[in-house]
């Protein structure tokens, strides 16, 4: 019952990771393949909008940083200003999951079709 609820959490993310994946911009090029492109605009708004992160009497999954391996790097961060700014994704975790499973799923699809047979890929371990 407690994964339902996370599940139906609404999705949001903070203006410096919305800025550092450039997720718009990557989406909006011309030269990515038009599934791969649709399966991430299910998970991503088309006109990300911000309001004021405020204090929240509800449950919500924020995407705030990247996972990082570095201890140095993640003080660092932790040391950092962050702006006060969130998006709400118009999308609950659990479908963003689905969203972006599919989204992986079109990329392999994509790359065999291409001919890649072997990448160097570390990220799926």
């Amino acid at each position: 019952m407690e994964n339902e609820k996370t599940f139906n959490c609404p999705v949001y993310m903070t203006e410096e990771t919305i800025t550092r994946i450039g997720i718009m911009d990557f989406i909006r090029n011309p030269m990515l393949p038009n599934k791969i492109a649709k399966s991430l605009r299910k998970a991503f708004p088309q006109n990300i909008t911000y309001s004021e992160r405020g204090k929240t009497d509800y449950n919500l999954i924020q995407i705030d940083e990247y996972r990082i391996l570095d201890a140095k790097k993640a003080k660092e961060l932790k040391n950092q200003e962050f702006s006060n700014y969130v998006s709400n994704l118009g999308i609950n975790y659990g479908d963003f999951l689905i969203q972006i499973n599919y989204t992986s799923s079109e990329i392999n699809k994509f790359l065999k079709k291409v001919g890649v047979k072997n990448l160097n890929i570390e990220w799926n371990k």
